[in-house]
């Protein structure tokens, strides 16, 4: 899995659940825990403004303090079916299913006001990305469609 790269550590999922901590400059591990018997879609992502890592298996998503990883502190969790690769921002955390996008709050993962956005006939969509300077976002869904959604 690709790794997300945080101050002077990396960051991986596996494809057994797991979520490893390493130090940048020489790849010693610092933490590690088992989070789900899926493997970690896509990447690990970095939400700045909650000071959290997110990031999706099978039909969860999950956020952490990096400080957690070690530890038996519970992540915050929500159930998304069919979970994307998680796009954190200004607060949120989108995430794409069947069918429809989950807006969740950083902090808990709780539904955003407004969540979900259902998308009939979609299917199976993809990780939500960003276009800053247009406030919004852009996800692709197995009908072959791709849809351009404004953040919130």
């Amino acid at each position: 899995m690709i790794g997300w790269t945080t101050t002077k550590k990396i960051v991986i999922g596996t494809n057994d659940g797991e979520v490893k901590t390493f130090v940048a400059d020489d790849h010693t591990q610092t933490a590690g825990r088992d989070y789900s018997a899926s493997a970690v879609k896509g990447w690990v992502m970095v939400d700045h403004d909650a000071d959290r890592l997110v990031f999706s298996a099978g039909d969860a998503v999950f956020s952490i303090r990096e400080s957690d990883l070690g530890d038996a502190t519970p992540p915050a969790t929500a159930t998304v079916v069919s979970a994307s690769t998680p796009l954190p921002y200004g607060g949120r955390v989108y995430v794409g299913g069947d069918s429809q996008i989950q807006i969740l709050n950083s902090t808990d993962l709780s539904p955003a006001a407004g969540s979900p956005v259902a998308l009939p006939g979609a299917g199976i969509l993809g990780m939500p990305t960003g276009d800053w300077n247009g406030d919004v976002f852009y996800v692709g869904a197995t009908s072959g469609r791709i849809y351009a959604v404004e953040f919130f």
